[in-house]
């Protein structure tokens, strides 16, 4: 396990790095079969807005 504390104030899932590498494998696998499609561009800048704007609020709220 690679987390350091509770986690009481932290943005998404508490324990999301101990199965992150096997999504990133799961998702690199899928992109060399699939290629990449809109949809999957779609959801990843999805994803790169959410993580902004957790750390947005995380410096606002003085975490």
């Amino acid at each position: 396990l690679m987390h350091f504390s509770q986690g009481w104030v932290q943005f998404g899932y508490r324990f999301s790095n101990d199965f992150a590498p096997f999504a990133m494998v799961a998702v690199s696998l899928g992109i060399a079969r699939y290629g990449v499609r809109p949809a999957t561009v779609a959801l990843v800048a999805l994803s790169v807005l959410i993580n902004a704007w957790g750390v947005y609020w995380g410096v606002a709220l003085g975490w």
